[in-house]
């Protein structure tokens, strides 16, 4: 990654690295998302570029592989922070993102296992580019006895990310109690 880095800008090497644990079934996002109590994955992510004070996010989207790379088009194509669920998904839909069942063998397994609340952990980057720039970015599938349309920290601008034009900052761990302390923007 730090090859990569070299030559794209901080959020380009934020969207890379985030896709490439969203790629990896053994992460709580993209491929290896939990699903929800319903048996169904919503995911979350949100990325956002500190040097030009923009970001974007997505939350309870599902039927794509890499909603970094949805997040990232909410704030590049549009003039929104947020767009969720199913009007999430057909963003990405007519941006040429392609339809993609995340659920897989593992998520299934680990999603009957689950006894109790467990929380497999949210992906995250931050990065500083030659240019001094910084980008922050994260993903969930969240956590598999949620509610379905539970949203947590990880699409909330400060909530669960942050960036600006010192500081870049990623969370992982209970969102609710992220949210109420409002986190990552506490920076």
């Amino acid at each position: 990654a730090y090859d990569f880095l070299k030559s794209h800008s901080a959020v380009d090497s934020v969207e890379f690295a985030v896709r490439m644990m969203e790629d990896n079934t053994l992460f709580n996002a993209g491929t290896g998302a939990m699903m929800q109590s319903d048996g169904i994955q919503r995911m979350d992510a949100c990325i956002i570029d500190g040097y030009r004070n923009k970001g974007g996010a997505v939350a309870q989207i599902s039927g794509v592989k890499n909603p970094i790379e949805v997040a990232r088009m909410v704030m590049e194509k549009t003039q929104h922070c947020l767009i969720v669920g199913e009007e999430a998904q057909k963003f990405a839909y007519l941006n040429g993102i392609g339809r993609y069942v995340t659920v897989t063998k593992e998520s299934i397994e680990r999603w009957l296992k689950i006894k109790e609340d467990t929380h497999y952990g949210t992906v995250g980057a931050v990065a500083i580019d030659m240019d001094g720039k910084i980008a922050a970015g994260i993903s969930t599938g969240g956590w598999a006895t949620s509610l379905p349309g539970r949203v947590g920290d990880v699409p909330i601008i400060g909530g669960g990310t942050y960036a600006n034009e010192q500081v870049g900052v990623s969370c992982t761990g209970h969102g609710e109690k992220i949210s109420k302390a409002i986190l990552a923007g506490a920076v």
